[in-house]
């Protein structure tokens, strides 16, 4: 469907606001109240067409009321000005990054937007002035795993719809997911203008150790906290690779696992690699 609706003409003001009778004036003003209406109706079809670019990352600012309620329940030193947001993750240089909080927090959201950039190049508009360009991969097609907490409840409940929802239409076959989507290998292609961009293969964390195995990979996401076999056979997947690129988004229920100990209490993984 076409989204892009034709606007009603933009109201003129053809003499002073002073010279405006009251009539003219109460005309003026309902012409320009609809041409806000079909405006900002546009604007959210197109916003819900492919909202990818339209994505504004969290960015860990307290709100004046949201900063008074804290004040009533911490200590004024206890409360910290700035938290971090999903702007943070993704302006994050390291070659290991870590999002954890809670549920609806926007981690899954984060990640996805993450390797969509990745796999296609592109940057949502309100990030395109600071996004790191270093980041952006120079060739192409990019290769990129993301694993689930299990099958049903992980990746058939909450990845898939998060990235049926963000993937930026114009790399869909047809502009349609289900002609992008091979449901029998679970992944995802890419393409724009007869080049491939990416595939973005979805697995889970329940799947068998030996299923990771296979050929190199550009990107690793963890939709929830990965078996420890299972990360070290995906570090595999970077041999022949310039760098890692790794991204979780964790909330933290079974407490302090060997995700904590083996890398987030750390600076860096036993390689070096930098963890944020």
């Amino acid at each position: 469907m076409d989204v892009i609706q034709s606007l009603p003409p933009k109201p003129k003001l053809k003499k002073k606001v002073s010279e405006l009778s009251k009539m003219e004036a109460m005309k003026l003003l309902k012409e320009i109240d609809e041409y806000q209406k079909v405006t900002n109706e546009t604007v959210r079809q197109l916003q819900e067409a492919d909202p990818f670019w339209f994505y504004e990352p969290s960015t860990g600012d307290v709100p004046k009321e949201n900063y008074e309620f804290l004040l009533r329940h911490l200590k004024p030193e206890d409360v910290p000005p700035k938290l971090t947001g999903q702007l943070d993750a993704h302006l994050s240089l390291s070659p290991i990054r870590f999002i954890s909080g809670g549920n609806q927090s926007g981690k899954s959201t984060a990640t996805c937007i993450e390797s969509l950039i990745f796999a296609t190049g592109c940057i949502p508009k309100s990030m395109q002035s600071v996004f790191p360009q270093e980041k952006i991969p120079k060739k192409f097609p990019q290769y990129i795993r993301v694993i689930g907490k299990d099958w049903t409840n992980g990746i058939l409940l909450n990845v898939l719809p998060t990235y049926q929802r963000w993937v930026p239409r114009e790399f869909l076959k047809g502009g349609r997911w289900d002609k992008s989507y091979n449901s029998e290998r679970a992944t995802l292609y890419l393409e724009k203008s007869g080049k491939l961009y990416a595939t973005i293969e979805f697995m889970s964390n329940a799947q068998d150790v030996t299923s990771f195995q296979g050929p190199p990979r550009d990107m690793m996401v963890y939709d929830e906290e990965p078996r420890k076999d299972i990360y070290k056979e995906n570090l595999l997947r970077f041999t022949t690779r310039d760098k890692l690129n790794i991204m979780f988004g964790m909330t933290p229920t079974e407490g302090l696992t060997w995700v904590h100990d083996d890398l987030v209490a750390k600076d860096a993984d036993d390689s070096g690699n930098r963890v944020e």
